[in-house]
């Protein structure tokens, strides 16, 4: 676990020169708070929310008034330090230390009565198990009016509050995300150089010079310096906030309480190392501003292939179309989206900048990378929950190096068991995207136990006659069909399956007997789904059979 030592004597120095309260255990609880909860790994980049979280974990372990008032003076000594010294690096410091102070009456109540915080919680819980609205005050408050009149409801949350768990409301709940490959540094960095809005923002923040005073009680230029930037840059008042905004999350500029001031990164962008370039371009990613961007973006980094402008409007219906192609617009503009008509996808700096931003709100994001000793088995399962886009960049780093014919071979023998047939799907898509110099591999396994029936579908494909199949070949088609549908199961798409056995028509019933027969370690769930989602009663019926059997009999 991180101690952060050199960064609290370095605050406790400057401190004692100005005579401000600082107690050392007491900001190693704050920073080491920070991290654990924020997940975040600088512990000099603070939000509002992240100032509401640390204060909702520490305020019941203030045992006192006294504590609490220490606790808040440590914290904002903190803050101070940071701007003053230069090291804050979050935009604007005035909002964060505002949300502390804002905090300080909570936290010394809470102190006072340790309990209350936790019956709070037990309240707002069983709240929310009643079906209130927590963001409703109406609602809560009238509910709240009718737990006061039930002593019996009141003695039971009292006694849960005893024991309840620590954990703040607001902490963010770990999202399903796909595995993903993000592309090395050094093909980013390129990229990131070329950017016209960052190129834009750095023009303002020379312009600033040494410094500019800012408007008291904001964060923007005064409206004498907004005026003289835009006419000398050439843009509207709008424009010139959206380029001053880019400059502060790049760190091109940094903001005190008092003056805005040149930032770090105004030398380290363009001509800095390949990883401050990427991270510049990371910081300044309109989505850091803009809701709609942010979840547009995320939205195109989880599902990983382009969507219609259709699409994302079902996908963010509280987005309008205005600010739906606002976003898109000013994503495009930024390098972090391709734009193919009515259709938009992330770039591979955007995944880079998503992912990380993801991680430092405590999502797990796992990165899929290869090296020359990952075997064909090891690649197949780290691509099982990987996005569908990132498949074939993963394989062709995996065969980099490798004789593609020896490593498609390689992929194809890592799945020859039954068991197999999660995987030996993927391996069947990746070797045939290697197109037709596969076919002599395909050739081989046309007599393969689990194998054949791919080869049979595979090389029509590729511009290779089969005769038609006799029996024995049949059956290996049947086979490579349960794959695709155990497959399917796996990943809880029922309803393909069934739309799937609806098209086989009268076969159907013929098919479903034969499942519980092939010994397919999928046909158990294979039969399940057909039963419960197959639209003719009779098919759900005869599936519902088959799984009976097959469960009496114990096979599969």
């Amino acid at each position: 676990m991180r101690d952060f030592a050199d960064e609290i004597a370095a605050c406790g120095a400057w401190a004692a020169a100005g005579d401000r309260r600082m107690d050392p255990d007491t900001l190693a609880l704050l920073l080491r708070t920070h991290h654990d909860e924020c997940h975040e790994s600088d512990p000099a980049r603070w939000t509002p929310a992240d100032v509401e979280l640390v204060a909702e974990v520490l305020a019941p372990r203030t045992g006192s008034p006294e504590a609490a008032e220490l606790l808040v003076a440590t914290w904002l000594t903190w803050c101070d330090y940071t701007v003053e010294t230069g090291s804050w690096a979050c935009g604007a410091p005035r909002p964060v230390r505002t949300a502390i102070e804002e905090c300080a009456p909570g936290i010394s109540r809470f102190a006072g009565d340790p309990g209350g915080y936790a019956l709070t919680r037990s309240l707002l819980d069983a709240a929310a198990r009643h079906g209130v609205d927590l963001d409703d005050d109406a609602a809560l408050t009238a509910w709240l009016g009718r737990a006061a009149k039930n002593p019996g409801m009141l003695a039971g949350l009292r006694l849960q509050a005893g024991d309840h768990p620590e954990e703040p409301l607001s902490r963010p709940r770990p999202l399903p995300l796909p595995a993903v490959r993000l592309a090395p540094l050094d093909e980013l960095a390129p990229a990131a150089r070329v950017c016209p809005p960052l190129d834009a923002a750095r023009e303002l923040a020379l312009w600033t010079g040494e410094g500019r005073a800012l408007p008291a009680g904001h964060d923007g230029l005064t409206a004498e310096d907004a005026s003289a930037a835009a006419a000398e840059l050439g843009v509207t008042p709008p424009e010139l906030a959206r380029r001053f905004g880019t400059a502060v999350d790049a760190g091109f500029l940094r903001l005190s309480y008092t003056h805005v001031l040149p930032g770090p990164a105004l030398t380290a962008w363009p001509g800095g190392d390949d990883e401050a370039a990427v991270r510049v371009w990371s910081d300044a990613l309109p989505s850091s501003r803009d809701a709609t961007a942010a979840l547009l973006l995320t939205t195109l980094f989880v599902t990983g292939v382009p969507l219609s402008r259709g699409e994302l409007a079902q996908r963010l219906p509280a987005a309008s179309g205005e600010e739906l192609s606002g976003a898109l617009k000013r994503l495009a503009a930024y390098g972090a989206l391709r734009l193919d008509g009515e259709h938009a996808a992330t770039t591979p700096l955007a995944d880079h900048a998503v992912a990380r931003h993801l991680e430092r709100v405590g999502q797990r994001v796992d990165v899929v990378s290869v090296t020359e000793r990952t075997t064909a088995r090891e690649l197949l399962e780290a691509l099982t929950g990987a996005r569908d886009a990132d498949l074939d960049p993963l394989r062709d780093d995996w065969l980099a190096g490798r004789d593609v014919l020896a490593g498609a071979g390689e992929l194809l023998a890592a799945v020859q068991e039954p068991p197999d047939f999660l995987i030996r799907t993927l391996a069947v898509q990746l070797v045939s995207g290697l197109g037709q110099k596969t076919v002599p591999l395909w050739r081989e396994h046309l007599t393969h136990p689990t194998l054949a029936g791919w080869a049979r579908r595979i090389l029509p494909q590729l511009g290779v006659d089969l005769a038609e199949p006799d029996g024995v070949e049949r059956m290996a088609e049947l086979w490579t069909l349960l794959d695709t549908w155990g497959s399917l199961a796996a990943r809880d798409l029922r309803d393909e399956i069934a739309e799937s056995l609806a098209h086989l028509g009268a076969e159907s019933a013929q098919v479903i007997d034969i499942i519980w027969r092939a010994g397919h370690p999928a046909a158990p769930a294979i039969l399940t789904a057909i039963g419960t989602h197959a639209p003719d009663k009779r098919t759900a019926k005869a599936a519902r059979r088959a799984a009976y059997k097959l469960g009496s009999t114990g096979t599969a």
